[in-house]
């Protein structure tokens, strides 16, 4: 599944209403990038800011790929656009 997220079309929007993790924390950790997760299989439902946030690339859809760049960054491994790093 993905989730579409037509009112985060706009990067500049995201970048305005991030708080820079997916759960808002401040704070990137697995659970991050497992809340993307429950997004693209349909366990929980973001609301605007948490898609935002999720949009790992920021193409408008939280995907697997989003949660996967998330869990990465853990690692030293790649980044978001502006909002999650």
């Amino acid at each position: 599944m993905i989730v579409n997220s037509p009112s985060c079309q706009a990067i500049s929007f995201c970048a305005e209403l991030s708080n820079e993790t997916v759960n808002g924390d401040g704070s990137i950790t697995a659970g991050d990038a497992g809340m993307a997760f429950e997004y693209v299989i349909g366990f929980e439902t973001p609301d605007a800011e948490e898609a935002c946030n999720a949009d790992c690339n920021g193409d408008g859809t939280i995907t697997a790929g989003d949660s996967w760049s998330i869990f990465m960054i853990l690692f030293g491994e790649g980044g978001c656009i502006e909002g999650i790093e």
